[in-house]
């Protein structure tokens, strides 16, 4: 079974990983930032932007809230 493909950052990651990081801006949009294998590793990513948190962004939006969904689209 051939396995799907996600480009970010310039390296290629499978799309099954469990945690997907997400922007969430003042419009209602999200941005997926990144995925993870470990709830763990999505966490310190978290952490890491947390205090971007009401600051806008290059994309002419503030950032509301970051989550981290599991699996198909479960919020943690």
């Amino acid at each position: 079974m051939e396995e799907r493909i996600e480009f970010i950052e310039k390296k290629a990651l499978p799309l099954n990983l469990p945690y997907k990081l997400y922007f969430v801006y003042d419009d209602g949009s999200k941005v997926n930032q990144g995925v993870y294998g470990s709830l763990e590793c999505a966490e310190q990513d978290k952490k890491k932007y947390e205090s971007e948190i009401g600051t806008r962004h290059s994309n002419g939006r503030i950032l509301k809230t970051i989550t981290i969904l599991w699996g198909n689209g479960n919020e943690i």
